[in-house]
């Protein structure tokens, strides 16, 4: 059915190639509509070129681009990285992409079957940061990460993926975490490192006073997201600048493990307001007196957060730091942005 599907739209190829990539959409477990990606790979199968990993990864990455010409070279490096699909998506997607790094842990016996099920622009990759010995319910699991590249306006990817990994029993544990890489080549060249080293200060001092207490103690005292400053040259920070360099990006990676897509979106919703808005004066001067998590949920709510991220953050205070907050029965917000 597949080979018949797309022989018909790649009408104006040469037999022998369409015929070479309908293989190749059968070989590599590419659904129809990817012609282009499945083209390119019978056309460097017949120039010789080994089809590996990589070679695939980059085939897949130009699948995602609308329009894409057949001729466009293929470059290795995009499979090295999944947030590096950033800086490749075009100038017009500049300042809106947010990518997820994804760690957590499923049985040894299903990985390669997870793998084989991720969408085309979804990288998977050992990680070995964390260790299944850490907790009994996930011993004798495999760690892994996804990278999971998506548009600020359209979050359909992670949940899809984050359904995956719940049909294949993916689990979290302390040793995990959720790092979030925001796109900041919207930013003048000329002016990139100062600006995102003032929106990196930005960021980060919300999240180091208010931020912490949005997440669980064990990510207070983690080496690899500190809560001290941005640096250009460290990257194990709460909110990691030394990514700019490297991939054009802000990272934060203070937030906990989760295979909860909707928890996911909310944080980096949430990190993305205070990225993106400066802080009044009045708002500097009272983030410098949070010191507690009744201060913290205060002065969220007197921020201009929208109402479903201010009730997320209420929950998440209540959560981790229950005799700081009293919220009401759970209604339909509550379920929108549960744990």
């Amino acid at each position: 059915m597949k080979t018949d599907r797309t022989t018909d739209q790649l009408t104006h190829t040469p037999t022998s190639f369409r015929a070479a990539a309908a293989r190749s959409l059968m070989r590599y477990n590419m659904r129809p509509g990817f012609e282009n990606a499945a083209l390119r790979l019978a056309i460097l199968s017949r120039q010789g070129v080994k089809l590996n990993g990589s070679t695939l990864n980059s085939a897949r990455y130009y699948a995602q681009r609308k329009n894409d010409p057949l001729t466009a070279p293929l470059k290795k490096r995009h499979a090295e990285r999944g947030f590096q699909l950033l800086s490749k998506l075009g100038k017009d997607r500049a300042g809106e992409m947010v990518t997820f790094e994804v760690e957590c842990f499923v049985g040894r016996d299903s990985v390669q079957a997870l793998k084989e099920s991720l969408p085309l622009a979804v990288q998977m990759v050992s990680d070995g940061s964390l260790s299944s010995a850490d907790s009994p319910r996930t011993r004798d699991m495999e760690g892994i990460e996804l990278r999971i590249p998506c548009s600020v306006t359209d979050y359909s990817r992670l949940f899809h993926v984050c359904r995956l990994l719940s049909l294949h029993g993916a689990k979290v544990n302390k040793t995990c975490g959720l790092h979030v890489h925001f796109d900041m080549r919207d930013l003048s060249p000329l002016k990139r490192y100062a600006d995102i080293k003032a929106e990196g200060a930005r960021l980060h001092s919300v999240i180091a006073t208010v931020g912490r207490y949005l997440v669980p103690p064990s990510r207070l005292n983690n080496r690899y997201c500190a809560l001290t400053p941005p640096s250009l040259r460290d990257r194990y920070r709460a909110v990691n600048a030394e990514a700019t360099g490297k991939h054009g990006t802000l990272e934060v990676r203070l937030h906990s493990g989760t295979v909860e897509a909707d928890k996911a979106r909310l944080w980096a919703e949430w990190c993305l307001f205070f990225l993106r808005r400066p802080l009044s004066n009045a708002q500097k001067t009272s983030l410098a007196a949070v010191h507690i998590p009744a201060a913290a949920l205060d002065w969220i709510l007197r921020s201009d957060l929208p109402p479903t991220l201010k009730w997320w953050s209420a929950q998440r205070l209540e959560k981790f730091h229950p005799s700081a907050v009293s919220l009401p029965s759970s209604g339909s917000n509550a379920a929108e942005a549960s744990e």
